[in-house]
């Protein structure tokens, strides 16, 4: 979502993305990656098409980082949830067959 909103923004230059999830990082820095979720995430590639730079972070988990004590917060609270929206498709790789 803040990937999207940010090509809104006409003045932003750069952006640089934090994430505790290296595996996420690397997923989304490998090109080969054809996971649908890495998919839709890859609006990395039009934010730098529309020249905007991005950069991306890696934090250690559980350090005291006051943007990713937030961000685990958020994810607690998020669980309590009764909708969450939205509908994720199973990775084919994770279908058993029969």
């Amino acid at each position: 979502m803040a990937l999207t909103w940010s090509l809104s923004l006409k003045e932003v230059t750069s952006i640089n993305l934090y994430s505790d999830s290296r595996s996420a990082l690397q997923a989304l820095a490998d090109p080969s990656n054809t996971s649908e979720l890495v998919l839709e995430v890859k609006r990395i590639r039009e934010l730098e098409i529309a020249r905007r730079l991005v950069f991306l972070h890696w934090v250690k988990a559980h350090v005291g980082y006051l943007g990713n004590e937030l961000a685990d917060e958020s994810a607690k609270e998020a669980t309590k949830l009764n909708n969450v929206g939205g509908t994720w498709k199973k990775p084919r790789s994770r279908i058993s067959k029969t």
